[in-house]
């Protein structure tokens, strides 16, 4: 059994051919690939069969969409296809990756004592453009992870992460609706886990950017829910400022200071407000069900005051 399982829960088949190639031709070929269809309406096992010549991998197409009602429940059901591999690469079907990606994290899994690792990341549209170059130092503490991506205000993805499934079973994938900030709680919590994040900076994986992503849509319904997912994260964290707060002061300060900077930017951004107004309406209550929405929205109201540091 190889030691890596890199995973992808697929559906749209638009990039799906580059992110198989780009694992076809990896250099270092110990690995298994597992690929789970959310029941996408394409015929993606075609594109499996003409693309994967010389690697290990396994198919399955799910008889239901999950991913439609919930994406981390689709992700974790894909994970559940792996067999024990101590490492684990979750995989998005439109990104893809350097030739020697798996070869240069062997390297690093040896000479570095951690259970995660980030690849360096350059940003692509949907004709391959780069539209920027995300360069990391090699290794971060936790609470210069937290600053990075609260004061530095970089993004983060899941396909630029391996981690070792140690962390994935103590703690699983923080689930949020759409998985909107879902990967970014999960690496709070892997990454303070870890004490430390240690980024690959010898090969990078290419994240793209397209009008098919969640981030890009519009419609007030997914407007909505990703409001409503990024309530619950700021609700999530703050009991993880609480839990470090005299153990990890530095930690906590930091964790507090981003937690203010992303209530900030949801309560006094245009975009963000008319989110806020649209949560009210008779349409949401029907879409959250009555008795979460008034808990959510009672969390709103009181939100404001929690969030003081050491409260």
């Amino acid at each position: 059994m190889s030691s890596l399982a890199i995973v992808i829960p697929a559906f749209k088949p638009d990039f799906f051919s580059q992110t198989l190639q780009s694992i076809n031709n990896q250099t270092c070929k110990d690995f298994t690939l597992y690929i789970g269809d959310d029941n996408s309406p394409d015929n993606l096992d075609v594109i499996v069969r003409k693309e994967l010549t010389n690697i290990k991998y396994v198919y399955k197409k799910f008889n239901s969409n999950l991913g439609k009602e919930d994406l981390v429940a689709q992700w974790n059901r894909c994970i559940d296809l792996t067999e024990g591999e101590p490492w684990i690469w979750l995989f998005s079907d439109d990104d893809y990756l350097e030739d020697n990606c798996v070869e240069v994290f062997y390297k690093y899994a040896k000479n570095f004592s951690s259970k995660l690792f980030r690849f360096n990341k350059i940003v692509v549209d949907e004709q391959n453009n780069t539209i920027r170059h995300v360069e990391l130092p090699e290794v971060v503490s936790d609470s210069e992870f937290i600053r990075e991506i609260g004061i530095r205000n970089k993004s983060i993805t899941m396909s630029e992460f391996v981690f070792h499934r140690d962390l994935y079973n103590k703690y699983g994938i923080t689930s949020f609706d759409l998985a909107w900030s879902s990967d970014l709680a999960t690496w709070i919590q892997y990454v303070i886990e870890n004490k430390r994040l240690y980024n690959i900076n010898q090969s990078q994986v290419y994240f793209r950017v397209s009008s098919s992503h969640i981030s890009s849509s519009t419609e007030k319904k997914v407007l909505a829910r990703k409001v409503y997912a990024d309530l619950s994260f700021l609700i999530w964290l703050k009991p993880l400022i609480e839990k470090h707060k005299n153990k990890l002061p530095e930690l906590a300060y930091e964790l507090n200071k981003y937690q203010i900077d992303r209530y900030r930017k949801l309560s006094g951004s245009p975009v963000y407000r008319s989110k806020f107004y649209f949560l009210f309406k008779r349409k949401s209550i029907k879409m959250f069900g009555f008795i979460s929405f008034l808990v959510e929205t009672f969390k709103i109201y009181r939100f404001k005051s929690l969030i003081d540091f050491g409260k």
